[in-house]
């Protein structure tokens, strides 16, 4: 679509000269459209004049259609502001039907020759005739719409085939290990009873009948094949019905583009009778790209997909990293879990040992990895971003492995070679410490950051509930000021408030990065460690959610000596000015840390349907007190509000109504000189 500077100089089809018929028709209309083709631009130009508008003399269009071969855009005007929208037709005009238009045969004719020839006819409905144009475009929009999603599919779809190809073949064993480990379980003898003492019995695994003694067989209960010895489940072949049973595995292997890749199967086998052979499906579900650090390239799941248009390969936007979560998928009145990705799994152990190799990781790993159920996602991914992870259940640092096995959670400074305390950055004679104090990965975060860290840094920091904010701070002061500022802002808050939620390092890593962005000097004392950070930090708040408009600071102060003339009022103990600038509404909002600034009262201020002037103690004239909202109107104080929303007092009450008695008499002496 051209430039909306190129459009609007394009020449809009007038309205016709004898107006008349479309303004005054009997048949009710809102728009009366005329069409033209600029060949210039291979553009069809379709006008809509407002009939009501018409007929009281305005003659620029409502709104303008701009439609190519494959592009449109509609120019709206809505009181006084011109809107560029790229939605439909009728949803743009929000017009639900042909009746409300009216065209004449050559703006029809017009349409109907611009639009390709019958690709788009199957789009109306079998009623569909010449005059049904609105339909007629919005069913070319459709199919314009239908047709550029189609392209995104199919590009998408060939993205995702070519990473699918990177994949190598499976290994010839795969399925008859897939029988031995994922489906092991998956093993029956169906029997029925010769008579009283003896049944005959047929393993489902060796193929084998035998007779076994009546006694010894019972339904459901776990038993041992004599042919082959395999641990099995008796079935009656009178009693049982079509059996299921479900396995996991994983395997990883090396993609051709040198990433590293792991496939995720499902092994269904079915038993409709037990003389039957089983019915084996084995279905890839995911695959999941990495390269030898852990880093996900790729992730990938067998299914639906809306995105692509078919049932197939299709990127996954699950996330894979960080804190596990439990996947509820709702079906019918019920909901099952269902993650592929986190799956208790076997993995095949016959190239394990190679893979350890590739990814430069301990062979140890292929005893605690090899003929047993794991979450194979995080064991692989964790292992391959930490090398030393296997070694933390040694040296006994459980809290540590779960959380970044179990949990996922991510270590912010380690090395990936070299003895365990120098992969966790910290000192040999700590690790004891560590041991001792279940360190958790966020308490680590800490502690590797720490020049010299003793016992009781970690003692304190097992028992704090802000270590990320902990860690955080660090770029701005030294552990040992963090928690003496933590502790003094804690009894400080906890004297003002009991019930106070004890944040003090999140609001002081809030307040410091809200600090930076308004550009103060952080590392100036008064400004890295206020005086009380709970008030500093709500202050910030409402100084970075405004941002300066030089158009109403202009406004405002061209309004202050109006209103400093009109309603300027003082006694004693009081005054009630009006604010100079923007600067001021700033001020006031932060200093009193309520909604004046936030809730863009300035705009109700310059539009002068109300005002906000601020009351002052004489005492101290330019320390914000308390900011009222008055109504011009009926001479009325909409609200008074101090600190934190705090409602005026009996005395301020009083002089309030004075002011107000004082504008009442203003007013009514200049009626009477009037």
């Amino acid at each position: 679509m051209y430039p909306k500077s190129v459009l609007e100089k394009l020449s809009v089809p007038p309205l016709p000269t004898r107006k008349d018929d479309a303004v005054y028709r009997v048949r009710a209309i809102d728009y009366i459209l005329r069409c033209r083709i600029d060949r210039e631009h291979n553009l069809l130009i379709v006008a809509f004049y407002d009939r009501e508008a018409v007929a009281n003399g305005f003659q620029p269009p409502t709104a303008v259609l701009y439609q190519s071969k494959s592009e449109y855009i509609t120019r709206i005007q809505f009181h006084g502001t011109v809107l560029w929208k790229k939605s439909r037709i009728l949803h743009a005009l929000e017009i639900r039907s042909d009746d409300a238009i009216c065209l004449r045969p050559s703006d029809e004719k017009a349409v109907w020759s611009f639009l390709p020839d019958k690709k788009i006819y199957s789009f109306l409905p079998a009623e569909a005739h010449e005059g049904d144009i609105l339909t007629l475009v919005y069913r070319y929009q459709t199919w314009l719409i239908q047709e550029k999603n189609n392209k995104r599919k199919k590009e998408r779809a060939r993205k995702t085939d070519q990473a699918m190809a990177l994949a190598p073949a499976l290994p010839d064993a795969f399925y008859r290990w897939a029988d031995k480990e994922p489906l092991l379980n998956s093993r029956y003898m169906y029997y029925q009873r010769m008579n009283r003492k003896e049944a005959g019995c047929t393993c489902t695994h060796c193929k084998k009948t035998s007779v076994l003694p009546a006694k010894d067989v019972k339904h459901c209960q776990p038993g041992k094949c004599p042919a082959c010895g395999s641990n099995i489940v008796f079935k009656s072949t009178g009693r049982s019905h079509r059996v299921w049973d479900k396995g996991y595995s994983a395997i990883l292997q090396t993609a051709k583009n040198g990433d590293f890749l792991l496939r995720f199967f499902e092994h269904i086998r079915s038993f409709c009778r037990g003389w039957d052979t089983p019915e084996d499906n084995h279905h890839e579900c995911a695959r999941l790209f990495f390269t030898g650090d852990g880093a996900i390239t790729g992730a990938y799941k067998y299914g639906d997909s809306p995105a692509l248009g078919r049932y197939g390969w299709h990127p996954s936007k699950d996330v894979i990293t960080g804190k596990k979560t439990r996947w509820k998928v709702p079906v019918s009145m019920y909901q099952r879990d269902w993650n592929d990705w986190f799956q208790p799994s076997f993995l095949y152990p016959h190239n394990v040992r190679g893979m350890l190799g590739r990814l430069k990781l301990s062979y140890s790993l292929q005893k605690e990895w090899c003929h047993k159920t794991m979450d194979v996602t995080t064991a692989v991914l964790q292992t391959a971003r930490y090398p030393f992870a296997h070694l933390l259940k040694t040296e006994k640092l459980d809290t540590l492995s779960d959380e970044l096995y179990e949990q996922s959670l991510q270590l912010t400074n380690f090395h990936r070679t070299g003895p365990l305390h120098k992969c966790l950055c910290v000192p040999k004679e700590l690790m004891p410490v560590l041991q001792k104090h279940e360190i958790s990965v966020d308490a680590l975060n800490v502690v590797s950051r720490l020049k010299c860290p003793e016992e009781e840094d970690v003692a304190w920091l097992k028992t704090c509930r802000e270590l990320e904010a902990a860690r955080d701070l660090l770029d701005y002061t030294t552990f040992h000021k963090i928690k003496k500022y933590s502790q003094q802002q804690g009894v400080l808050q906890r004297k003002k408030d009991r019930y106070y939620s004890g944040q003090t390092l999140t609001y002081w890593r809030d307040y410091l990065q809200m600090a930076k962005t308004l550009g103060y000097d952080v590392k100036k004392k008064s400004v890295l460690y206020p005086g009380n950070v709970l008030n500093e930090h709500d202050k910030l708040t409402q100084l970075v959610q405004v941002q300066y408009d030089p158009v109403v600071d202009q406004k405002i102060k061209n309004l202050y000596p109006l209103l400093e003339k009109e309603y300027g009022f003082e006694d004693n103990d009081y005054l009630v000015v009006p604010p100079r600038d923007f600067e001021d509404f700033k001020e006031e909002g932060a200093t009193r840390l309520h909604c004046v600034c936030v809730n863009k009262y300035y705009y109700k201020h310059i539009q002068e349907s109300s005002f906000v002037f601020f009351l002052r103690r004489q005492k101290k004239p330019d320390v914000p007190f308390y900011t009222i909202q008055y109504s011009p109107y009926d001479n009325r104080i909409s609200q008074c509000q101090g600190y934190r929303h705090k409602s005026a007092e009996q005395k301020i009450e009083g002089f309030m109504q004075k002011w107000l008695d004082y504008i009442a008499d203003k007013k009514r002496l200049k009626e009477t000189a009037a």
